[in-house]
C-alpha cells in the first residue's frame, strides 16, 4: 500500500511499506512538490505492491498537497 509523507521545505514522498527479512521498511516510489499525473505514473511503474492511485490522491488532497494541471500535461504526453 502507497501513501504519502511530508518532508520539510514543502516537499512529499509517495512511499511504500515493504516485508524484508529484518522487518517493514518503506521504500520512496517519488518525491515531488506539486503532484502531477507523472509523478503518480512514476510512483506507479516502481511499486512492487498494488498501487490504488486514488487512494494516493485522495490523501495528497488530505495534506494540501498542491496539485498540477495533470489532465492537459498527460493529454499532450499521450498525443
Amino acid at each position: 500500500m502507497a501513501f504519502i509523507v511530508a518532508r520539510p521545505k514543502l516537499r512529499f514522498e509517495i512511499r511504500e511499506s515493504v516485508v524484508t527479512p529484518p522487518g517493514p521498511r518503506a521504500r520512496t516510489l517519488a518525491t515531488f512538490q506539486v503532484l502531477s499525473d507523472d509523478v503518480l505514473d512514476h510512483a506507479a511503474s516502481r511499486a512492487r505492491r498494488p498501487f490504488d492511485r486514488a487512494r494516493v490522491q485522495a490523501r495528497a488532497a488530505e495534506l494540501r498537497v498542491p496539485p498540477a494541471g495533470g489532465s492537459a500535461s498527460r493529454a499532450a504526453r499521450d498525443l
